[in-house]
């Protein structure tokens, strides 16, 4: 970690710009954002070819799926904004979903997600476990309904890496470390 930032090896960096050469970074995504339009079907070929070479580096190709799911539920405008850069490979992506009391038990989020007069929200809290946590561009499940208590007060948002997010740590882990599984605290962050 480095400002903030998880720095990659260089082997590491050589595949990734290897499989933007390729144009594979964006192979799920529409052709009008930059992609190539493949079927799911396509994709998982891919992930499991690529994961036979380094489970690493199919770990930050296989969250572009994060791409796919902006694209199928966010506004034109986020469309427009993060497609063709996760097509280009410029940015990588990660899914923020757990914390340390809601693993694979999602209604237990406890994350903040406060709407602000904006339109856009601020979210606060912790995320534990985060495969690729130290991604540019995060979906991260918050609590956007305060007096909930269950799934159905939960939203998934869209947000960015930068200093109102903070790696507290890196998990120590017996293999697959080329793909950081961070500890993420959020402060205030614009989504």
């Amino acid at each position: 970690i480095r400002d903030n930032r998880v720095i990659w090896s260089q082997p590491l960096q050589d595949c990734i710009r290897a499989l933007c050469r390729a144009e594979l970074m964006g192979c799920t995504i529409s052709r009008r954002y930059g992609g190539l339009n493949l079927p799911s079907f396509i994709f998982i070929m891919l992930v499991e070819i690529i994961s036979r070479a380094d489970a690493s580096i199919q770990n930050i190709f296989g969250l572009q799926g994060v791409a796919g799911i902006i694209e199928a539920f966010a506004d034109e405008p986020l469309r427009q904004k993060y497609l063709p850069l996760f097509a280009a490979g410029r940015v990588t992506g990660a899914m923020a979903l757990t914390e340390e009391e809601a693993g694979s038990d999602l209604q237990n989020v406890k994350m903040k997600a406060e709407p602000q007069p904006d339109g856009t929200w601020r979210l606060s809290g912790l995320k534990r476990f985060i495969t690729n946590g130290g991604a540019d561009v995060l979906l991260v499940l918050a609590r956007s309904e305060p007096d909930t208590s269950d799934g159905l007060g939960l939203s998934l948002f869209v947000c960015e890496a930068g200093p109102t997010i903070t790696i507290r740590r890196l998990e120590e882990k017996l293999g697959i470390h080329g793909s950081p599984t961070c500890e993420l605290a959020f402060h205030d962050t614009p989504a």
